[in-house]
């Protein structure tokens, strides 16, 4: 008997004004990449690879692939406010402020560092955020 691990993962984005209403909401799936992968694989059996604590918006209309291992064109990366497991669900949670990420977002990923490091998830996404604007990124990630 053979086994096969599938990973299927979605996030949500809301988009908020300066007066804290919601301004816009939109759900997306994404792609775990062959580096999300791979750390899985590398943290089932240790944990010397840094979590996966920060997450990036970017600009680049490219559409995910599994051997990117960066976003396009980058336009701001925060640490998240949250990150949890349950049963066999990860959970990530992010805020990305008023001008932070601001612009045109076509892309998203969750990383191991606030500056390069591994990409696990990555997704396409279509988001205008205003300077004002802030973002709310939840994100799950089922391992079936």
């Amino acid at each position: 008997m053979r086994e096969k691990i599938r990973t299927s993962g979605s996030l949500k984005v809301i988009v908020y004004d300066e007066h804290n209403n919601i301004k816009d909401e939109h759900y997306y799936k994404n792609l775990v990449t062959q580096a999300g992968k791979a750390y899985l694989a590398a943290r089932a059996v240790g944990n010397t690879i840094a979590v996966m604590n920060y997450m990036a918006v970017g600009s680049s209309n490219v559409a995910p692939l599994e051997s990117q291992t960066a976003l396009g064109s980058e336009l701001g990366r925060v640490q998240l406010d949250d990150a949890a497991s349950t049963h066999n669900t990860v959970a990530w949670i992010a805020t990305f402020p008023a001008g932070i990420g601001t612009g045109t977002l076509r892309e998203v990923g969750i990383f191991n560092s606030a500056n390069g490091g591994s990409m696990m998830n990555k997704a396409q996404i279509n988001i205008v955020k205003d300077v004002s604007d802030t973002i709310v990124i939840t994100w799950n990630l089922d391992i079936l």
